[in-house]
């Protein structure tokens, strides 16, 4: 038996410098949809700052994606780990996963195990 699998385009403004698409008509459309599990590109995360990113757009985007999931595992290599951008997402707590890097050190993945958040390497 074949598998299907559905892919779900959302219109919007397309952001060429990330190939994601942003605005109202996004933000209205993922407003509209539950999700088992966000994969979320992470622009930076910080233990008591939480998810971050540099555009205001994006970050408007995320708070959405982040509330419409059950789980959220953040997608995040070891130079976005401990670090913050200048628009709010949510708290870190927020993830329920933190995917990154396997050799990413204790002392960077520690502050966000100590929140409860599951490690993945």
């Amino acid at each position: 038996m074949d598998s299907l699998v559905e892919v779900i385009v959302i219109g919007g403004t397309l952001d060429p410098r990330a190939m994601v698409a942003t605005g109202a008509q996004a933000i209205a459309a993922y407003s509209r949809i539950t999700a088992d599990v966000c994969f979320l590109g992470v622009w930076a995360l910080h233990a008591s700052a939480g998810l971050s990113s540099g555009y205001y757009e994006e970050a408007e985007l995320r708070r959405v994606l982040v509330q419409r999931a059950d789980r959220v595992v953040g997608l995040a290599s070891r130079d976005k780990l401990g670090t913050t951008a200048p628009f709010g997402v949510a708290p870190a707590t927020a993830l329920t996963h933190l995917a990154t890097e396997p050799d990413a050190p204790a002392a960077l993945l520690d502050p966000f195990a100590e929140l409860g958040i599951h490690l993945v390497r």
